[in-house]
């Protein structure tokens, strides 16, 4: 029976391959909610958490979405830091997950993507894949 061998060289390019639509994606992300946030910021100005937590107050569907997304920022934020380990980087990056949001975690995702050469397993567990 014949082995199916991949070598190093074709994994890569694979990964490669398989990266490129998760990081225009990604950076699609980034791009709109940046546009998207200066556009409120024009119009709205910076004042947002008393509206936030007005809504949140309501009981009503922007309150529920608002408080789903303040644990997905808290969610996203123990995650960088199981991701990185534990230190002073990774709370960095943690207080940043929760102020800078999407903005924030879609570049974040982008440099873990790059920097792990699309190893999807990899970017998910960092320094816990051995």
């Amino acid at each position: 029976m014949e082995k199916n061998i991949t070598s190093k060289t074709e994994t890569s390019r694979n990964r490669v391959n398989n990266r490129l639509p998760l990081l225009i994606f990604v950076a699609l992300v980034f791009v709109v909610e940046l546009v998207y946030t200066l556009m409120v910021i024009k119009f709205e100005g910076m004042n947002f958490v008393p509206v936030f937590i007005h809504n949140i107050s309501q009981f009503s569907w922007s309150g529920q979405f608002n408080l789903d997304f303040s644990f997905y920022l808290v969610l996203s934020a123990i995650w960088i830091i199981w991701r990185n380990g534990p230190g002073v980087k990774s709370f960095i990056l943690a207080i940043a997950a929760l102020a800078g949001g999407t903005l924030f975690f879609s570049l974040y995702l982008a440099y873990v993507i790059i920097a792990e050469k699309g190893d999807l397993a990899r970017v998910v567990t960092g320094e816990r894949m051995t």
